[in-house]
């Protein structure tokens, strides 16, 4: 998947796996793992560990990219580069899907 811009992340739905345990770790850091394949671990550190967190609590992506442009010194075209990143490295690993 690839955003362009922010309005792309209107119409996007994101789906957490409920497979997947979630740990924080008291440094801010987040461990996501698939409960059906030990194997798949991901680890989320700073402004990602931030984003999922927001998501997690039932956020929109959009909503959650909005935040992070309101709280963080970050452009709007480095954030959506970063999110789509980041959602095709979680959905490759079978850690979230999308409609």
């Amino acid at each position: 998947m690839e955003f362009a811009n922010l309005n792309d992340l209107k119409e996007f739905q994101l789906n957490l796996s409920e497979e997947v345990v979630t740990r924080k770790n008291s440094d801010g850091s987040i461990i996501l793992m698939k409960m059906d394949d030990g194997d798949i671990f991901y680890k989320m550190e700073g402004v990602s560990s931030e984003i999922y967190k927001r998501l997690e609590a039932g956020k929109s992506l959009f909503d959650v990219s909005n935040e992070i442009l309101d709280e963080y010194d970050v452009s709007e075209e480095t954030l959506v580069a970063d999110l789509s990143k980041l959602m095709n490295a979680l959905t490759k690993v079978g850690l979230i899907s999308s409609n």
